[in-house]
């Protein structure tokens, strides 16, 4: 589980730096939950002969510990990003329906249509379409950026 440590040239500033500092080995354990391996945790070492035998159960346990910390903060990550959608997800809705119905009025087109016309700004300038769509409502949106050759089919 341990070897003496030779450089790979992208390691080579690494292996400079632990050399200066007195290590002479180095073993890699898994950073892993179950049959998941997520990294490694490497320990370096000043002995030639770096882990005894007995050494690598010993040396697992801070990397499982480890391991359950950064899988932990990944699922915190994740679960705040997917909160913060969540909360978002109602005013961009709220804000899609106003602009559809403002824009349907002022174009006298059915709210699909101007539903279409407010997405093809949006992907193809890379703008927000919850921003153009509060900007559509708040009439401060140039109109130019919905205007489209083909007729739209009228509201009935």
């Amino acid at each position: 589980m341990s070897a003496r440590w030779t450089s790979p040239r992208p390691l080579a500033p690494l292996h400079r730096a632990a050399r200066a500092a007195g290590f002479t080995a180095v073993a890699a354990l898994p950073l892993r939950l179950r049959e998941d391996v997520i990294g490694a945790l490497n320990v370096l070492h000043t002995r030639a002969d770096g882990l005894s035998k007995t050494d690598p159960a010993l040396a697992q346990s801070p990397a499982d510990a480890a391991t359950i910390g950064i899988l932990h903060q990944r699922l915190a990550r994740h679960q705040a990003e997917r909160v913060g959608q969540l909360h978002t997800a109602p005013h961009s809705r709220v804000a899609s329906e106003q602009a559809k119905g403002a824009l349907g009025a002022r174009l006298d087109i059915a709210p699909e249509a101007a539903f279409d016309r407010l997405r093809r700004p949006a992907r193809s300038q890379r703008i927000s379409l919850t921003r153009l769509c509060e900007e559509a409502v708040q009439g401060c949106a140039d109109l130019a950026l919905f205007a489209t050759p083909a007729e739209e089919p009228r509201r009935e």
